[in-house]
């Protein structure tokens, strides 16, 4: 006859899960977490940072309102700074080409200045007149002489300023002085003047007396002339400063008497 089994008792069955829990502890093995341990290790993952890799020409950024905003003004300013860079490269530019312009300008009218050419003198005739006594009984003799002034630069008129000097020597003795007359004398101009020269209270010399007289005979006599002029050189609308030339001619005539006639002469001009 056949033996009824009982089944196990709870006690039993709970004896053999902790045995069965410790042997599975005890062997390594990690049992599976009960369903609310899941859920909170969801809730914890969830609550975390993702890394998602996306490829880069997928990738659409489209910035906030604000970050916009802040994005144009760094582009308006960055757009005014390269505006007033190129302005002021340009203000540069043009102040250098007008640096440049005057230079050149000044180099041109200096150089023009620099290297104008002297007016060249000549005498056309010499004349003794209104001969007198002097109280010490000496002859005082005056003598007009008519010259001409040749002004060859192209450009630089010449202006012959008061306080021009002249006097009239014979063998380097003074026998009269006078002054230079003042006009303008234009570029490439030739102008042709009188000058009057008043005799000093000196005695004359014989050879000089010989010649003024009316004879069959006629006597040369060997002058020199020589004059200090100021002037200033004129181009356009500018003038130089006031300079003075120096001015010496060496003259023989035939005759101081009428109808005097020139036999040589050399002029030279010099810069003081």
């Amino acid at each position: 006859m056949a033996e009824r089994v009982l089944p196990p008792s709870g006690d039993d069955d709970d004896n053999n899960n902790n045995n069965n829990n410790n042997n599975n502890i005890n062997s390594g093995q990690i049992q599976p977490l009960s369903q609310q341990s899941q859920q909170q290790q969801q809730t914890t993952l969830c609550s975390g940072t993702y890394v998602v890799q996306v490829p880069k020409d997928q990738v659409y950024r489209v910035p906030t309102p604000q970050q916009a905003e802040i994005a144009d003004r760094h582009r308006n300013n960055a757009q005014r700074s390269k505006n007033k860079t190129c302005c002021s490269c340009c203000c540069c530019f043009s102040v250098l080409v007008v640096v440049l312009v005057v230079l050149g300008i000044a180099s041109i009218v200096f150089s023009v200045f620099l290297k104008h050419k002297d007016p060249v003198f000549y005498v056309e005739s010499l004349t003794a007149v209104n001969g007198s006594r002097s109280d010490t009984k000496n002859l005082r003799q005056d003598y007009r002489m008519r010259l001409k002034v040749v002004n060859s630069n192209k450009k630089i008129d010449i202006l012959y300023k008061e306080g021009g000097e002249a006097s009239l020597c014979f063998r380097k003795q003074e026998i009269a002085l006078g002054k230079y007359p003042t006009f303008f004398q234009h570029h490439k101009n030739t102008t042709t003047f009188d000058l009057v020269l008043h005799g000093s209270d000196v005695v004359l010399p014989k050879e000089m007396e010989k010649s003024m007289k009316n004879g069959s005979q006629k006597v040369h006599v060997f002058l020199s002339l020589n004059m200090k002029i100021p002037v200033r050189m004129k181009l356009w609308k500018l003038k130089t400063g006031s300079k003075k030339f120096g001015v010496a001619c060496d003259v023989m005539v035939d005759t101081l008497a009428k109808g005097t006639r020139i036999l040589s002469q050399e002029c030279n001009t010099k810069r003081l």
